[in-house]
């Protein structure tokens, strides 16, 4: 064990547990971590890296309710991240347009590949046309978004929109 515990020693080992796949470790830390000393933001990216969805939106909720923290974009883009993932991408959308800051590539990023992973095209487009907002240069978001068309052999976009 450490023998000085400062918040960036627990965010480490919590943030390399999330990283590794270590959800139950990163998550117990955290727990021993509250008991000794407050998390900071840092702390909760760590944490809520390590989450499913419904561990997380209980994390974030704690973070902002709990600890008075305001969530980063790395904040946001873990919960866009998490909700996805699970196939809620118009709960992640919502967040993402109610978000205090200003969403950064990685949100929308985050955002395309859970759309193409669930073939949403209607979002995957709104998702491509903020990153093309971003970054234009970026032709991996392109990539994806041909592979959404691809899955579902739809290689035209709705121009009915």
């Amino acid at each position: 064990m450490l023998r000085e515990k400062r918040v960036v020693s627990w965010n480490a080992i919590i943030t390399g547990y999330a990283m590794h796949g270590l959800t139950k470790e990163a998550l117990e830390l955290f727990e021993v971590m509250r008991k000794e000393t407050r998390p900071d933001l840092i702390t909760f990216v760590g944490v809520l890296a390590a989450c499913s969805q419904g561990e997380g939106q209980a994390f974030y909720d704690m973070m902002v309710r709990d600890c008075g923290i305001n969530p980063t974009v790395q904040h946001y883009t873990c919960m866009v991240d998490l909700l996805g993932h699970c196939g809620k991408q118009d709960k992640a959308y919502d967040l993402i347009r109610h978000m205090s800051v200003r969403p950064a590539s990685g949100v929308w990023g985050a955002f395309l590949n859970s759309c193409k992973i669930y073939g949403n095209v209607e979002l995957a487009e709104l998702a491509l046309e903020k990153l093309i907002e971003l970054d234009p240069d970026d032709l991996g978001n392109y990539v994806i978004l041909a592979n959404i068309y691809a899955k579902l052999g739809n290689w035209e976009p709705d121009n009915d929109r």
